[in-house]
């Protein structure tokens, strides 16, 4: 439910600022929400399963990483046509839900792992322009602080 309210109000507030250079269209976003309520109904009807044994969280946070680094590379090189990258982004996240659903590693490394590629991705982009280069080093430490601090209260010693 969130997230429909979220996706249209960011289409509302788009169509009324007048920016519909980046909008989809009418096809797109209905196929896109139809799509996205076949996903919701579907995980509506999974059985609940509730597992006292969670997978690695280093893993998880490798898996997090390398898989957002990869969404980003595939996004950057346009080295295939665009449905081909559509394909390749979507395999890719299957493969990643894939990961999750069997090994259960916590939802925090998941993140944590793309995270640090955000942090990565956006000083690559600042690079050249020394205040956006300030900047991001701002945003990045403070990013990795607060996933320290995170981290040592969500990751326990023995994993």
């Amino acid at each position: 439910m969130a997230l429909l309210v979220g996706a249209t109000g960011t289409f509302l507030a788009s169509r009324m600022m007048g920016t519909t250079a980046f909008l989809a269209a009418p096809g797109q976003l209905l196929g896109a929400a139809v799509v996205a309520g076949a996903l919701v109904a579907f995980a509506l009807r999974l059985p609940i399963r509730t597992l006292d044994k969670h997978g690695s969280a280093w893993g998880g946070f490798a898996v997090g990483l390398g898989a957002s680094t990869l969404f980003h590379l595939v996004d950057k090189t346009a080295l295939l046509h665009s449905w081909g990258t559509v394909a390749l982004m979507l395999a890719l996240e299957a493969a990643v839900v894939g990961y999750a659903v069997r090994s259960r590693p916590p939802a925090f490394s998941l993140a944590a792992g793309a995270i640090v590629t955000y942090c990565w991705v956006g000083l690559l982009t600042a690079a050249g322009n020394p205040m956006a280069l300030i900047e991001q080093v701002v945003l990045v430490a403070a990013a990795l602080l607060v996933l320290g601090l995170a981290t040592r209260r969500r990751i326990p010693v023995n994993v």
